[in-house]
Parts: structure tokens; C-alpha cells; sequence
């Protein structure tokens, strides 16, 4: 029997909205001026290689963030 692991879209969905409850629980606080938001990113694959990683260098999409460390497990 094969089964397909790849997450359904709403999967991903999901995911993404438990994530902004978590954020919003936690209580991320408003940043103050000058200050960035320090993001660490887990599961550095293609994806975030060629697309996700450009976006967030870019200061005029991500003007208040600062990736501080990636790792990528099967490397």
C-alpha cells in the first residue's frame, strides 16, 4: 500500500494558523524604533534556499528582521 506523506494544502493551513495563535498567546510585543525581529529558521530546504530566503533578506519586504541562525537536518 502506498501512502502519499506529503501534507494535504489544508494541512499546511492548519499549521499556519496554530502558529499565529501561538504568537498572539505568547504575546509578541510591538518592536521598538530601530529594533528587528531575531528569526531563526528550522528546515532549510529548497524551498526556503531559492524563494523564502531571498524574500526575507530583501529589507523592503522584511524591513524589521534579522535571520540569526538555519539549519537544515538532513545535511
Amino acid at each position: 500500500m502506498n501512502k502519499n506523506r506529503r501534507p494535504s494544502p489544508s494541512a499546511s493551513t492548519a499549521k499556519a494558523t496554530r502558529a499565529k495563535s501561538v504568537a498572539k498567546k505568547v504575546g509578541l510585543r510591538p518592536l521598538k524604533p530601530g529594533e528587528k525581529r531575531r528569526v531563526a529558521m528550522i528546515g532549510y530546504g529548497i524551498q526556503m534556499r531559492t524563494v523564502l530566503i531571498p524574500q526575507f533578506l530583501n529589507p523592503e519586504n522584511a524591513p524589521n528582521m534579522k535571520i540569526v541562525a538555519v539549519c537544515d537536518c538532513d545535511r
